[in-house]
């Protein structure tokens, strides 16, 4: 295929693509402090990995949605903040237009903490609406927890950005400032880790980090080649979370259940106030 971004793919590409599978990655961005990156890093990961898995699954993917729930990082004056309520209305604009268009396997993407409240009622809601079985997939979970350190961090971003055309985009020698910093800092109400805790992350507690440099902390580069290298090591981790998720197994079993409810739970439970799409 000449691309499989559907943004940039004529109406006439999409069409065929469409007459021989169903399948399209949706990235969930956000836009927020981030160290010494640029605040859209969360997005280009997303995108990052809803490229890399759409090769390997045969799938078109999005671009372009870079605004939504950010969550504790508005001390920072960059963080765009959009409601969870909001973001929830708009994905699923977006997911019932999909299904509409022919896209009946919906993969959504993010490794950003708070996504689950914004995804997770959309895949719920989308379902009870329409029948059909959306998947939401956390990529980071498909990690080493042992590489999850401010060097891969780091390294991943920049591996994301790599692949997405726009490496240049990522700043070099940026100093230590308000909201940058290269030393690790506690985070999260470190002196209330039980209250935190006591529900799951990011949805126990309203609370905002106390100064931006508590968030992800970051390497500093000095260099293009240093910025390459860093990119290299990232795109290596980003395939390889790719080939831990085997995709096409996933996408299998998506296609099963949705078979399943289609045929034996919805005909069986009339009364399920359900609409098929």
């Amino acid at each position: 295929m000449r691309t499989r971004n559907l943004n940039k793919m004529t109406n006439d590409e999409v069409e065929a693509y469409l007459a021989k599978n169903d399948i399209l990655f949706v990235p969930v961005g956000v836009v927020e402090t981030h160290g010494g990156l640029p605040v859209d890093c969360e997005t280009i990961l997303a995108e990052a990995y809803a490229s890399r898995l759409a090769d390997a699954a045969d799938g078109l993917f999005v671009t372009g949605l870079p605004f939504f729930y950010a969550g504790c990082t508005t001390t920072g004056r960059a963080t765009v903040q959009v409601s969870i309520e909001e973001g929830v209305k708009y994905l699923k604009t977006l997911a019932r237009s999909f299904l509409k268009q022919g896209f009946r396997r919906q993969v959504y993407l993010t490794n950003h903490g708070t996504a689950y409240l914004t995804v997770g009622t959309v895949i719920r809601d989308i379902f009870d609406e329409t029948g059909a079985p959306l998947l939401y997939i956390y990529p980071q979970k498909y990690r080493k927890p042992a590489e999850r350190n401010r060097q891969t961090a780091t390294d991943i971003f920049c591996g994301a950005y790599k692949i997405m055309g726009c490496l240049e985009d990522i700043p070099l020698n940026v100093p230590e400032g308000r909201s940058i910093s290269y030393e690790d800092k506690p985070q999260w109400l470190g002196f209330a880790q039980d209250v935190m805790t006591a529900g799951p992350p990011s949805g126990t507690l309203g609370h905002l980090v106390t100064e931006p440099t508590e968030h992800v902390p970051t390497m500093v580069l000095h260099s293009e080649e240093e910025r390459e290298e860093s990119a290299k090591r990232g795109i290596a981790t980003i395939e390889e979370a790719v080939a831990n998720i085997h995709i096409d197994v996933l996408l299998e079993k998506v296609r099963k259940i949705d078979k399943h409810f289609q045929e034996d739970v919805i005909p069986r439970n009339p009364w399920v106030p359900m609409s098929k799409a």
